[in-house]
């Protein structure tokens, strides 16, 4: 996992070097997504699917034609609104997956720095 474009999410490990903001991310992924969070990611994913297809379901069912809009348009709000929206509130719930885990590995290694 390409862990790079992700520090800029987590302004708390600014202070460290380049090699040790990664090392920490990649451990902080490992522990979130890891293969035995296989599980809660997949419930996660299907959650979101049905959310996805609920909001799609009533976009095109009931806010289509309750403003009397065209197929196309409703397609536009679909492609232009609801889709975009859905990825935006996904890496939100990405980067607040991974938070904890950065945290509780930061205090970790602060703890280790002031034993030693």
């Amino acid at each position: 996992m390409n862990v790079k474009p992700l520090v800029k999410y987590f302004p708390e490990l600014h202070h460290l070097p380049v090699e040790q903001q990664l090392a920490l991310l990649e451990s902080a992924y490992q522990a979130s997504f890891g293969p035995e969070q296989k599980l809660r990611i997949w419930r996660n994913n299907l959650v979101g699917c049905g959310i996805l297809t609920a909001a799609a379901l009533l976009v095109i069912v009931v806010v289509g034609p309750s403003l009397k809009l065209p197929p196309a348009a409703t397609a536009a709000i679909m492609i232009l609104g609801v889709l975009p929206g859905f990825f935006f509130i996904q890496h939100k719930r990405y980067i607040n997956e991974l938070r904890p885990q950065v945290a509780r590995l930061l205090a970790r290694q602060s703890d280790v720095a002031q034993t030693s």
